[in-house]
């Protein structure tokens, strides 16, 4: 009894002052904004944000103005109020930044107070530069955590040293090989591990019908399911990307599709933790919870995806568009209704 006395009040102390650095933190950053600039991570969009291109063509090698000061600053008035530069400057002076159109893209204002996470039973006062909007999902159906869904969540690794040398063997897959945004495999500038490294390997090998998610750095969130690309090859994923099984095809392919959508994008992103850029945790991962409706319904949206997916690759089908169907069968057969993000 005494024994137990003593843990609960070593318990209640160190829970006491843990939410105490909470109440702190809160009461220092509740009241202000920070501004945050992100450069887009595609190529054509950086040249116009940038402002300027770098070529390695000979007798015109270097740095190429396209637009002197792109989207950052105006070169010919430094005190431009439509300019990136004119946003943090009233920020600092403590002035009300209004985002433009034309910067929506890049640039966004959040409470200080939502970029700590006040939710974690360990407070690590991390800073996160993801939008931290509260992503409210709303269905008639149960809304169940990851990881009652899944039945195994796992990554992979690489030999000491790195992969960079080996030119043969098993492929090597991470975040790169995840298409940007249309759910497949991009199987370019191939990355090995040696045989005997794979074979050895209890974790990581990856399976037709898996789902690859990349857990950090820019692609955080996206994800692809393994079709017909690597028939015959053995494969397996590096540290920066999970795989996720179920224990059946259906749920599978409904999981898959879920986390592809829009809502699914949505939930994974506000999962992100950490500085920088951050990433998923399985922890996080786990605890995501998504509507799971009855089997006849997952198999009836696995099927309505499959025609967009059979569209998709018999015509000319913008990226966007193709999401956006992904996502409206969602809500046509009423798995989502009012889902809303809350600041």
């Amino acid at each position: 009894m005494k024994k137990n006395t003593i843990k609960l009040k070593s318990f209640l102390n160190q829970f006491s002052e843990i939410e105490k650095e909470k109440i702190i933190f809160f009461a220092l950053t509740h009241e202000f904004n920070t501004l945050i600039i992100n450069a887009p991570s595609d190529n054509a969009k950086q040249k116009i944000f940038l402002g300027y291109d770098w070529s390695n063509r000979k007798g015109a090698e270097g740095i190429q103005i396209i637009q002197a000061g792109g989207k950052l600053y105006n070169d010919t008035d430094r005190f431009a109020t439509n300019t990136l530069a004119s946003c943090v400057r009233m920020m600092f002076e403590k002035q009300l930044c209004q985002i433009t159109d034309n910067h929506s893209e890049y640039a966004y204002i959040v409470n200080t107070a939502d970029m700590l996470d006040f939710s974690l039973t360990s407070f690590n006062k991390a800073i996160r530069t993801s939008t931290q909007k509260k992503v409210e999902i709303v269905s008639k159906y149960p809304m169940v955590k990851l990881d009652a869904i899944i039945s195994n969540i796992e990554t992979g690794s690489r030999p000491k040293g790195g992969v960079g040398y080996i030119s043969d063997g098993a492929y090597s897959l991470g975040g790169e090989h995840i298409g940007k945004d249309n759910g497949r495999l991009e199987l370019k500038t191939i990355k090995y591990v040696p045989k005997e490294f794979f074979k050895n390997s209890t974790r990581g090998k990856i399976l037709k019908n898996d789902i690859l998610l990349c857990k950090d750095g820019a692609l955080t969130g996206k994800v692809a399911i393994v079709k017909d690309e690597l028939d015959g090859i053995d494969a397996m994923v590096n540290e920066h990307v999970f795989i996720l099984r179920c224990e059946n095809l259906t749920k599978q392919l409904y999981v898959f599709n879920y986390l592809y959508s829009e809502y699914g994008q949505l939930l994974l992103k506000n999962n992100i933790t950490g500085s920088a850029q951050g990433g998923l945790n399985s922890t996080n991962l786990k605890n995501i919870k998504i509507p799971l409706p009855p089997l006849e319904i997952q198999e009836q949206i696995i099927t309505e995806c499959q025609k967009i997916d059979d569209e998709y690759e018999n015509s000319r089908m913008a990226i966007e568009i193709y999401r956006q169907k992904i996502t409206q069968i969602f809500d046509d057969l009423d798995v989502v209704k009012n889902s809303q993000e809350r600041e």
